[in-house]
């Protein structure tokens, strides 16, 4: 009797531990939703003049990825901070319409989370509009079941008729990107094998750490391949936008700028307010 007794104790003592762990994390998503007011004068001054974004939409975009991603709330404060300040600065609304996402990652090393603001492909395509002379931007993925053709020269034209019934063992063979300019003509377009593309996922996504299980890890190129595919292309069509008169620094140069630096594992750079502001608000 005292063994089985000794027995249930310990699995009594295990059980108040995972409830005092689970109480503790939700006592800790309360605070994140609290403190993301701290930083509506950050976000303000963040806020291009050509952006109609307000400071309420960002803020409670904000609050509604933290309420639906509760790795988040185990993000340290001040990057979650950045990663908003940043998504004003760019224009994006996070997680509204694919423009941009607020994505924890895990430091293997130190075994800390922290927030990082990832570009959308849609959110490079808002950003063309405003600052390009394109009247469309169109991303795809061409299955192995579909017709699909590319003619380059001075008729650049990609085709691309997807299969009427897709066949149930299909795969991806290509992803393109085909901007239309504002006379109504193919400007720009670039296309890879889809091989080709995971490969440069492979190269940048976070989750490439040896000590992660890439299958199960919640970075974007494992749980939202072809959005990543798409945006690796439209990222690959930027560089052939022109750009409107006036327009000598491209909101879509910036957040293409901003990707890499998360892709190099760097801190992107955020508003010249926001360190002090972290450094007084935050213990984190």
């Amino acid at each position: 009797m005292k063994e089985r007794y000794t027995m249930n104790s310990e699995i009594t003592t295990n059980s108040l531990a995972v409830l005092k762990e689970h109480v503790a994390e939700q006592k800790k998503l309360v605070p994140l939703h609290e403190e993301l007011s701290i930083i509506v004068p950050s976000v303000t001054a963040a806020i291009p003049s050509w952006s109609d974004i307000t400071v309420d939409q960002v803020i409670r975009d904000a609050m509604e990825a933290v309420r639906h991603n509760p790795f988040l709330s185990k993000c340290n404060r001040s990057s979650v901070f950045a990663a908003v300040v940043t998504a004003a600065q760019l224009g994006l609304r996070p997680h509204v319409e694919g423009q941009a996402y607020l994505v924890p990652f895990k430091d293997w090393k130190t075994k800390e989370y922290n927030a990082q603001l990832i570009v959308g492909y849609r959110g490079y395509i808002a950003l063309a509009y405003r600052s390009c002379l394109v009247s469309s931007i169109q991303s795809h993925i061409a299955y192995s079941d579909d017709k699909f053709d590319v003619d380059l020269g001075s008729n650049l034209k990609i085709t691309h008729k997807p299969a009427l019934r897709a066949s149930k063992d299909r795969k991806p063979d290509f992803a393109y990107a085909v901007a239309t300019g504002l006379s109504g003509s193919t400007i720009a377009a670039e296309y890879m094998p889809i091989e080709d593309v995971d490969a440069i996922g492979r190269k940048h996504s976070q989750c490439r750490d040896a000590k992660n299980n890439h299958e199960s890890c919640r970075c974007p190129w494992n749980q939202h391949r072809d959005i990543m595919r798409r945006k690796t292309l439209v990222r690959a069509l930027a560089k052939w936008l022109p750009t409107k008169p006036g327009h000598t620094s491209s909101p879509l140069t910036a957040a293409i700028e901003h990707d890499d630096a998360v892709i190099m594992e760097q801190t992107p750079t955020t508003h010249r307010d926001i360190k002090a502001l972290i450094a007084a608000h935050t213990d984190n």
